[in-house]
């Protein structure tokens, strides 16, 4: 059983997590392996019931503070609940950092609860501060390199990934968004070994879940739907509480209009379900409601794609998957596509994928 010291590593969050057994006819042992059970299955609030049950009897154990602010940043961060679990990510870390004030580790999990909740400039400078401790902290590295990712600024992100990858060359936050990176780039070759890398070295079912999913918009991309299908399904299968995944595989499913593979009705309603799991999963996925819009621009529904477009506009600053480009290209997008097809009266254009 490997170790879990340093090992933790979720979302952008990593934390080195070694508690004493605490718990009756529980052995050291055990309890690692159920820490490793919750870590790699996504079971947050387990990993936080654990903690808070080594609290009850030491409540100044740094690790245990460490595991319980590091589940709640993932929390924030996965359930799309930034605000009331960022907040208390950071009031777990705090407890640490009086303690320690200079733990590398509860600085960066702070900073990623800032950064979760869009506070960049507060979450720049405690990573700044967790370096300063560990210069070689590796996940605080990637996490820096990810909030300038999410300003838009593609050069420090991309400088910052790689610092983060020379120190861990197997560094799952910093493999799968300098992937995705790569991807938005157009640097295909680059974004696929780096998600094949993560999908051979991973252990964490959402990590190789993501990594999947962006493969999958890579051979969309290369139109090598056959492939892209089986990526998809692989991710769904891994962890179907991915909402881009769904998005994704909406994307694939409307290629079924040009290859003729079904009554258009069928299609049509399966790329709505799809869409509707993405929404339902995070309510501001402004991707699937752009999905929705071309959807019912290409069938000529007019009025199911002006709601979709209302929405994916209302949507896009309140989701925090857009980085500020992103969101400032589907923007553009959504309203000089709308203006080309109401020129048209009929409304039968297709809009172009934005992602």
């Amino acid at each position: 059983m490997k170790t879990f010291l340093g090992v933790l590593v979720a979302l952008g969050v990593v934390v080195g997590i070694f508690l004493l057994w605490r718990f009756a006819g529980e052995s050291r042992a055990q309890l690692l392996k159920a820490l490793q059970s919750d870590f790699d299955t996504g079971d947050l609030d387990g990993m936080i019931t654990r903690a808070d049950r080594v609290l009850e009897g030491t409540r100044d154990d740094v690790d245990a503070l460490l595991a319980a602010a590091t589940a709640y940043a993932m929390k924030g961060s996965v359930g799309f609940a930034e605000r009331e679990n960022g907040a208390k990510a950071i009031e777990y870390a705090d407890r640490a950092l009086q303690i320690s004030p200079d733990h590398s580790e509860a600085l960066r999990i702070k900073a990623y609860a800032f950064e979760i909740q869009e506070r960049y400039e507060e979450a720049h400078a405690t990573y700044d501060k967790a370096l300063a401790s560990n210069p070689l902290n590796f996940q605080a590295l990637s996490n820096k390199g990810h909030a300038y990712d999410l300003q838009g600024n593609h050069i420090e992100a991309e400088k910052f990934y790689q610092r983060s990858l020379q120190v861990n060359p197997t560094g799952e936050h910093a493999l799968l968004n300098v992937a995705r990176l790569y991807l938005r780039q157009n640097k295909f070759p680059e974004a696929k070994t780096a998600l094949e890398t993560l999908g051979v070295t991973s252990q964490n079912v959402r990590f190789r879940a993501e990594a999947y999913q962006n493969l999958a918009e890579l051979l969309r991309a290369e139109m090598n739907y056959a492939e892209a299908k089986v990526a998809i399904e692989m991710s769904i299968e891994l962890d179907p509480a991915v909402p881009q995944a769904w998005v994704t595989r909406g994307r694939i499913r409307m290629m079924g209009f040009l290859d003729d593979e079904g009554p258009e009705e069928v299609i049509e309603a399966e790329i709505q379900g799809y869409a509707d799991k993405a929404v339902s999963l995070n309510p501001n996925q402004a991707a699937a409601y752009t999905l929705l819009y071309d959807l019912y621009s290409g069938v000529g529904d007019t009025a199911k794609r002006d709601l979709y477009k209302k929405r994916a506009l209302e949507a896009i600053d309140k989701d925090i998957t857009l980085g500020q480009q992103e969101r400032t290209a589907l923007r553009s997008y959504l309203e000089s596509e709308i203006t080309v097809v109401e020129s048209h009266e009929g409304g039968d254009e297709a809009g172009s994928d934005p992602r």
